[in-house]
């Protein structure tokens, strides 16, 4: 799995994009062409946790 950080999403595509690629995604999951995962917590090795994916 790879996981992008602010900088990564900001260098590889525009805010416009980023909505596009949103709206995009939400027809796919209505339509059921797509599939959303449960909620995940990662934990990092300083034992910190950061806010949850897909929130």
């Amino acid at each position: 799995m790879l996981f992008l950080n602010d900088a990564d999403i900001q260098r590889l595509m525009t805010m416009l994009e980023a909505i596009n690629a949103v709206k995009e995604a939400f027809k796919e999951l209505y339509f059921g062409k797509a599939v959303l995962p449960e909620r995940t917590t990662l934990k990092l090795k300083n034992g910190t946790y950061p806010k949850r994916a897909h929130t």
